[in-house]
């Protein structure tokens, strides 16, 4: 590879093929068929226009450095610039993640801590991102002491105990989503507080990427922090605390009911109660009782309407223009 010498731009020109980019003038093409030259559509254009050519460049360079080996054998191929020579496999790398990352954010987000993640790694990580909506790091060891070993394990029976989702303690926070996850996230903004909880088969292909970690993380919590954080997944994703408060809300209630019985058989069946003991403790169980029936009934009807949301579809129909599946025999169709 020549650096700095003077054929090393030509070599850099014609691996990233800029002749092709012509092909992707098709980008313009709504400007014109819609009569629509505003600002900002022109801009979207030109920024669509870019992407797409890093993107083509981005192939043009990963499809040179898979055929390599087969390049060098042919006789027209071998002069192509990774093949020749030209341009070092570390230099066609470094030019591909370059080139590739800035149309990828565009259709993906990648989480990776780069003390603790390689860009190996990532590499191979976005291979299956094409195929499927989430791809996760799943870690084949932990780098953990004897003490965040325990606190993990606690963690994790804790989540499955209270939520009902069982989650491979495995998974780390090194991980691919496309912009479908991305658009279901941002709509659904107490849902990015843990990441792990979604249920990705719910709607989303996922693939579990099995790697080895460089080392420990950059970005550790504390103690205190992890209990606030187990508090707020609790509290955001279960609904089996809210039944438990209600159980708990409504056995109070009964108790007080046994109470205010209990008072009164007192009352009737005893010499020698206290002035004022009866009805002070009436009056207060009663409050009680109705403090702690009412707000079973509204616990249980949060934990309905929690449940109906979780298991509502990833959707809404805001309007429709025109249906080309309309049957007379559907509800809400007039046969006339």
């Amino acid at each position: 590879m020549y650096i700095l010498g003077e054929y090393f731009l030509q070599s850099i020109l014609k691996l990233l093929r800029p002749h092709q980019y012509i092909k992707n003038l098709f980008v313009f093409a709504p400007l014109f068929f819609t009569f629509s030259f505003n600002f900002e559509q022109i801009v979207d254009c030109i920024v669509v226009f870019i992407l797409f050519s890093f993107l083509a460049s981005s192939i043009y360079i990963l499809n040179d450095y898979m055929d390599i080996e087969e390049d060098r054998q042919h006789p027209k191929k071998k002069f192509r610039p990774i093949a020749s020579g030209e341009v070092s496999k570390n230099s066609a790398k470094i030019l591909f993640f370059v080139l590739s990352i800035p149309s990828l954010i565009a259709s993906y987000f990648i989480n990776i801590d780069l003390s603790h993640d390689s860009l190996a790694d990532l590499e191979k990580i976005l291979e299956y991102a094409e195929n499927y909506d989430v791809v996760v790091g799943k870690r084949e060891k932990k780098v953990q002491s004897f003490f965040e070993s325990i606190s993990s394990k606690i963690f994790y029976k804790t989540i499955s105990l209270f939520t009902g989702i069982k989650i491979d303690s495995m998974y780390s926070d090194f991980f691919v989503i496309n912009r479908k996850v991305i658009n279901f996230i941002t709509k659904n903004e107490d849902r990015v507080k843990f990441l792990k909880l979604l249920k990705f088969n719910n709607g989303f292909s996922k693939y579990e990427y099995s790697y080895m970690p460089l080392g420990k993380k950059s970005n550790k919590r504390t103690f205190f922090e992890n209990i606030n954080f187990t508090i707020d997944v609790l509290v955001n994703y279960s609904h089996r605390l809210i039944r438990m408060a209600t159980i708990l809300s409504l056995s109070t209630a009964i108790i007080n009911l046994f109470y205010i019985v209990y008072i009164f058989g007192i009352y009737l069946f005893k010499d020698n109660v206290a002035q004022g003991w009866t009805s002070s403790n009436i009056y207060n169980s009663t409050i009680y009782f109705v403090l702690f029936l009412v707000l079973a009934v509204i616990g249980e009807y949060v934990r309905m309407i929690m449940q109906n949301q979780k298991n509502s579809p990833m959707y809404e129909i805001t309007d429709e223009k025109s249906s080309v599946a309309l049957f007379s025999d559907k509800k809400n169709i007039d046969k006339e």
